[in-house]
């Protein structure tokens, strides 16, 4: 697992926005090989984090 943290900009002239306001933002990158096993837990707390990025109002 690598996490990175780093400094966004505002930028609100962008199609796809990621800088709401001045920020850091987070990259979570998970490495796994791939198997049917375990999969369906993988998809499950993928989403809860994109889930709780969005009730929290922050992108992903």
């Amino acid at each position: 697992m690598k996490i990175s943290v780093g400094y966004v900009e505002k930028d609100n002239k962008g199609v796809m926005c990621y800088g709401k306001e001045d920020m850091f933002g987070v990259v979570l990158v998970i490495k796994e090989k791939r198997e049917n096993e375990g999969m369906c837990d993988r998809e499950r707390v993928v989403g809860k984090m994109v889930d709780v990025r969005v009730e929290d109002e922050g992108s992903y």
